[in-house]
């Protein structure tokens, strides 16, 4: 884990939102960025929710207002950013 990494973390799954001051449990699937890890405590980690656009048919990831939060590294899963090649090809 570093900082800069995407995480998905799956639906109800328990999180602390750092703006509301309290646990939340999401309905749906969220992409998180690692802002920062906490010194010599490598499961926990702090970031901020990001949404999906596909502006022009390329996947990007923007930052969610509001949406900085805690949680555990062995509540998540790897993500990667979607590609776009299989789609642009298709269009050749």
């Amino acid at each position: 884990m570093k900082v800069g990494d995407y995480r998905l973390i799956p639906k109800g799954t328990e999180i602390w939102s750092i703006s509301l001051q309290e646990r939340v449990i999401f309905t749906k699937d969220q992409v998180v960025k690692i802002t920062n890890t906490i010194h010599g405590n490598d499961d926990s980690f702090f970031g901020i929710l990001q949404l999906q656009l596909y502006m022009h048919m390329i996947p990007t990831l923007i930052d969610k207002t509001h949406g900085e939060i805690s949680t555990s590294l062995s509540v998540t899963e790897k993500y990667k950013l979607p590609n776009s090649t299989p789609f642009i090809e298709s269009l050749k």
